[in-house]
């Protein structure tokens, strides 16, 4: 019932490395017109955010995205190993610049409209309901306007860039090759998974943040998240949560991207379990 060689070692090794590329979404979103400068605050700190955090997990991304496109049953060692063949070290970050340039108006597009949609649903639904709808429109919006990045990025990644290749000219070489349509190779498997994940991320960790700002000083639960910084804790479990309800969409998609896809999800998710 599992993909070819995604056995049950793999399928966990691939879920961890996507929880651990997770990171922590720290909102605070405006509330009313006045606060829309908290917004823009937002817009620049995640779009600074998510450039640093990725670049510095590139490697074990690289890693993962090859595990989940590969086809036969090579492990994790034997993986990192045939990177390194591909190209040294610097075959690692494969890719780095179309991620930084998506992640940059990703992250900003995310944030920003995180804060508008929240600000737009309070008063009109619960605060958490207003938390989980405002991060699933935010996760959408973001990978409708940088698609074409993220598919560029999953390819050079996984296929291996010619060395040399800049991000320019190997996405007008895909262009030439396989027309204006493989840049958006995978988008409905995508904006249908983007949804549910950054709705329990962006959700979660603000629940949890209200939660806990809503705790007495002397509680105890206080005092123990204090010790373990609370936005680095609700951060990851939001992550892990978001991560593991989502990765057979994320299979799915990543896989479109690098070859032929059905228009229907599901049914390319039933095809990926008979293999």
């Amino acid at each position: 019932c599992w993909p070819r060689g995604m056995s049950w070692p793999r399928f966990i090794l691939c879920l961890l490395l996507s929880i651990a590329h997770a990171s922590a979404a720290k909102s605070a979103p405006p509330s009313s017109r006045s606060d829309r400068s908290v917004a823009a605050r937002h817009l620049l700190s995640g779009a600074a955010a998510g450039a640093i955090s990725n670049t510095v997990v590139a490697p074990l991304d690289i890693l993962r995205l090859n595990l989940i496109v590969s086809q036969d049953k090579r492990g994790a060692l034997r993986m990192a190993r045939d990177i390194y063949a591909r190209g040294g070290l610097r075959a690692f970050w494969h890719g780095n610049a179309a991620d930084v340039i998506r992640t940059v108006p990703a992250s900003a597009v995310r944030f920003y409209s995180f804060a508008v949609y929240k600000a737009a649903l309070l008063g009109a639904v619960p605060a958490a309901t207003a938390s989980l709808l405002s991060g699933g429109f935010a996760g959408m919006s973001a990978m409708a306007v940088c698609f074409p990045l993220e598919t560029v990025r999953t390819r050079m990644a996984t296929l291996g860039a010619a060395e040399g290749v800049r991000l320019v000219e190997y996405t007008r070489k895909l262009v030439q090759s396989e027309g204006a349509a493989a840049l958006y190779r995978g988008l409905t498997p995508s904006l249908i998974s983007v949804m549910p994940y950054f709705a329990v991320r962006f959700g979660a960790y603000d629940i949890m943040q209200r939660c806990y700002a809503g705790l007495p000083p002397d509680d105890e639960r206080r005092r123990l998240l204090g010790t373990l910084s609370p936005a680095a804790t609700f951060g990851m479990l939001a992550g892990m949560a978001a991560s593991s309800l989502t990765f057979p969409f994320e299979l799915v998609r990543r896989r479109a991207m690098v070859g032929p896809s059905e228009a229907n999800p599901l049914a390319a998710m039933v095809r990926i379990a008979r293999e």
